[in-house]
């Protein structure tokens, strides 16, 4: 059909939600609705041209259709932007340095295990560990924008404790293990219920929730089955290693899965969303 001002507008719609991984159902049921209520218009003999126009201008502008398809239910828009791909780039190093931070407390930078404890081996640790929680912090600021909950009560908060643990741990980064589970917590408060089209993208944070079990792994093996010899200082070294080993790991995972995510989306600029014309008549 000539001047198929529906078509136009669907193809539109359908290029400026292209981030959403159900754009296909969304477009081709507004598609279907659209053509239904022309075809009642064509039906009353009024002029096809005339039928989309009017069913266009019904339905609404093109700009504010595209906006309520991005708007969380806090508001605030759920998009993929500059800086949640940013936000990704941070997960997968994050994940990496989570990686380098386990092996690293292996090899003697936490404490006696498989290699004995050593300056030199700890200042290759704690800088890693240190790193990998900035960088799993800034995954989460990330993560709460593409979501549209970075200005939420519970998003703030894990953010300030994050960033509080970052300046606990920079002087004291052999007490990782239970220092990290207000932040890990938080992170987990912050991510509940339902977090709309794009939770399949941050739901593997909610992992970062591990640091409390790593808590209770650390004292079952401490003092409930004491595993391993007692250092100088009566700890047991297998036990921390265990317990950071498991966090860590998990860490990564969840950081490096969210970080591809985030980075592999294309990014929308927001600005686009609040024009006040359709492009479309």
């Amino acid at each position: 059909m000539e001047d198929d001002l529906i078509g136009e507008y669907v193809g539109v719609l359908r290029r400026r939600l292209a981030w959403r991984s159900d754009v296909d159902d969304i477009v081709d049921e507004i598609d279907d609705h659209l053509r239904e209520h022309s075809d009642h218009l064509l039906a009353r003999g009024v002029d096809a041209r005339a039928a989309h126009q009017e069913t266009l201008s019904r339905f609404g502008d093109l700009a504010l259709v595209t906006a309520s398809f991005a708007e969380a239910s806090t508001g605030a828009l759920a998009l993929p932007t500059r800086t949640t791909r940013m936000a990704g780039f941070a997960g997968l190093a994050a994940g990496l340095l989570w990686l380098a931070a386990a092996a690293s407390a292996c090899l003697g930078g936490l404490a006696d295990g498989f290699h004995p404890w050593t300056l030199n081996r700890y200042l290759v640790w704690a800088p890693c560990t240190v790193a990998a929680i900035l960088t799993t912090t800034t995954t989460l600021l990330g993560g709460f924008a593409r979501v549209g909950r970075l200005r939420t009560r519970s998003a703030i908060a894990a953010l300030l404790v994050m960033g509080l643990t970052v300046l606990v741990l920079t002087p004291m980064t052999w007490a990782v293990v239970p220092v990290m589970v207000p932040g890990g917590l938080a992170a987990l408060i912050a991510l509940r219920g339902h977090l709309g089209e794009s939770e399949r993208i941050l739901r593997p944070l909610r992992l970062l929730g591990v640091w409390a079990p790593a808590v209770g792994l650390l004292l079952l093996l401490a003092h409930v089955v004491p595993i391993g010899p007692v250092d100088e200082y009566g700890d047991r070294p297998y036990a921390s290693l265990a317990a950071f080993m498991l966090a860590a790991i998990v860490s990564a995972i969840a950081t490096t899965t969210v970080g591809l995510s985030l980075a592999k989306e294309h990014p929308v600029d927001p600005s686009g969303l609040h024009l006040g014309t359709s492009a479309i008549g």
